[in-house]
């Protein structure tokens, strides 16, 4: 079972402001919630959890050992390795997944002029083809129109691993998320179980 252990971590990008103060939580499978006010630090967490920034203090536990989660980032703007490696993959899981979030290889040709949402599909896409114990979403539902978060949610609900969602989409958060995690400068991070 998959699993992300953290220990009285903390983190700050300069002496003078502190972002993540003393935070201990395990995220385990299912779909967590992440909420806060912007600048609260939850895309410094997110980061913090992928591995791509290391700690001040404290520790990250990864279940199973050696497995590191697959981050999705705001940002859409890059073509990346992963999408196309999602692209050419031509196995039954790989073209069902591009089928569920409506995606078409021949549009990556023109990757300059997709839309945010478009390149959001392709960019979640080809998180969820890399299979990874854990999954860290930042604002999925950005760019994303009805009809494409729906089938963003048709396509996630399959995944077995963990989930961390930061949203300011209340609608995602209520229908897919069983635990809320809200954080804040002053109180930190609290669990809400819903």
């Amino acid at each position: 079972m998959s699993a992300v252990h953290v220990s009285h971590v903390s983190y700050s990008y300069s002496s003078a402001v502190s972002v993540i103060g003393d935070a201990s939580f395990d995220l385990g499978p299912g779909w967590t919630g992440l909420v806060g006010a912007n600048g609260a630090g939850k895309s410094t967490l997110l980061s913090l959890l992928s591995g791509n920034h290391p700690p001040d203090t404290g520790s990250i536990t990864i279940v199973p050992a050696g497995s590191l989660p697959v981050l999705c980032e705001q940002r859409v703007d890059d073509l990346t390795a992963a999408i196309e490696r999602f692209a050419v993959l031509w196995d039954r899981d790989a073209v069902r997944l591009r089928a569920r979030l409506g995606l078409e290889v021949a549009d990556l040709e023109r990757w300059p002029t997709l839309s945010p949402g478009e390149r959001k599909r392709w960019q979640i896409g080809a998180a969820l083809a890399a299979t990874p114990d854990v999954l860290l979403l930042d604002e999925p539902t950005n760019h994303l129109d009805l009809p494409c978060i729906e089938r963003l949610q048709t396509a996630l609900r399959d995944y077995p691993g963990a989930i961390l969602i930061v949203t300011h989409d209340n609608d995602l958060a209520e229908s897919v998320t069983t635990t809320k995690w809200v954080i804040g400068r002053s109180q930190g991070l609290t669990v809400e179980d819903g």
